[in-house]
């Protein structure tokens, strides 16, 4: 999953994700392939990562792309978050990409 959030402020994980794919097949340690998404309300951003590390990130405003980087938190990486739905129900994410222009 691909999720925005404002510049400062940690993951919410229990928003809506800005794209959702399976976790589960396409495991950590980077998501592999290429993702389409919006992102602030800017269509056609692009998403390519292979097996090898964090990424790219390029949206047709941005002059050029940018390196994503490894999301780790106190050294985690990959870190379990956990969100707990309205129907009590627990879905679980893991963080490895961090994307900041």
């Amino acid at each position: 999953m691909f999720f925005t959030t404002p510049p400062g402020k940690p993951i919410d994980s229990c928003r809506a994700p800005a794209l959702d794919f399976d976790l589960y097949n396409n495991r950590p340690p980077w998501p592999e392939g290429d993702f389409i998404l919006s992102l602030y309300e800017e269509e056609n951003c692009k998403y390519t990562g292979n097996a090898t590390g964090p990424g790219t990130l390029k949206c047709p405003s941005m002059e050029k792309e940018v390196v994503c980087v490894e999301d780790s938190d106190e050294g985690v990486r990959g870190k379990l978050e956990a969100c707990t739905k309205p129907d009590q129900a627990v879905e679980w994410y893991r963080r490895t990409v961090f994307c900041q222009w």
